[in-house]
């Protein structure tokens, strides 16, 4: 997560919790952080596979969930 999109975020919560909130995901082993060149301030979170399989899921059961309103 860049710094700099984290001002957009603030409506949300602080930049603190939100990187708080992301180590809590990377804990999980739901997002994978990467960074990209030499610029190891910006971070790129990707899903990881279990958190795939997780939305995989929910997928799967969002139309059942749907039908039952």
């Amino acid at each position: 997560v860049q710094t700099c999109a984290l001002p957009i975020l603030e409506d949300v919560a602080s930049p603190a919790t939100i990187h708080r909130k992301i180590d809590d995901l990377r804990l999980a082993g739901l997002v994978d952080t990467e960074f990209q060149g030499e610029n190891r301030r910006t971070k790129f979170l990707t899903p990881t596979p279990k958190a795939r399989k997780f939305f995989d899921k929910v997928n799967a059961l969002l139309p059942s969930a749907v039908a039952t309103r």
